[in-house]
């Protein structure tokens, strides 16, 4: 392996944030379910909140039944909730704060996959927008972490849309609207996997910030 592949990386597990909940729309369930059947079918592995609520136990349900590796990261006081049901095969991580659980779904994992949520997915979601922002601006050794929005009946168009505002206004540099790719079914998902995959994730060290500014974190268009 020369020098130039060591320093890329292969997508092999992903963090999917999204609702506990169904939402009103049963395309939001179909979506959850078909994505978790296809990461499993496509050799990918799977962290996410934990429990088997909303499109959270949807999407690992159907991510463990075709294959994944199922982790599930959650709190204490999730764990020792009335409304927790513990999950059948998945291995679990329980932590004492909710910062903490997001860190370490976030580090974990290689990629990450946004699904429609509340507040606690909004969260992950700029989270995860700002670590890469962050390591970017840095020119950090670690490798970036693609960030993909599964836009199910345009929920996330008004965010998209909120984002544009924020670099037209100059708050948000130029092209970060770029780390976060916007796609509509499951199937792009998987092909925008496949796609960073065939060249490999970069280190944050090795994405210039005008390359940045132009491409996102990896090569997939």
């Amino acid at each position: 392996m020369d020098a130039g592949q060591q320093d890329k990386k292969q997508i092999e597990r992903v963090v999917v944030f999204c609702g506990s909940k169904l939402g009103k729309s049963p395309l939001y369930a179909e979506h959850a379910e078909r994505l978790g059947a296809l990461l499993g079918q496509n050799g990918f592995n799977l962290v996410y909140g934990g429990g088997t609520s909303g499109l959270m136990g949807l999407v690992s349900g159907a991510a463990q039944k075709n294959g994944s590796k199922v982790t599930g990261i959650i709190t204490h006081a999730f764990k020792n909730s009335a409304a927790y049901q513990p999950p059948q095969g998945v291995d679990e991580m329980v932590v004492a704060m909710l910062h903490i659980r997001k860190a370490e779904m976030l580090a974990m994992a290689d990629a990450c996959i946004i699904l429609p949520g509340g507040i606690g997915t909004q969260d992950e979601q700029w989270e995860a927008a700002a670590l890469m922002d962050m390591q970017m601006a840095e020119g950090s050794d670690a490798f970036v972490k693609p960030v993909i929005v599964l836009n199910t009946n345009g929920i996330y168009t008004p965010l998209k849309q909120q984002m544009r505002l924020l670099i037209d206004e100059g708050f948000i540099h130029p092209g970060r609207e770029k780390m976060i790719r916007s796609v509509d079914t499951p199937e792009e998902v998987i092909a925008k996997l496949q796609a960073w995959n065939k060249e490999g994730i970069l280190r944050a060290r090795d994405i210039p910030d005008h390359a940045a500014a132009k491409s996102g974190p990896g090569p997939a268009p």
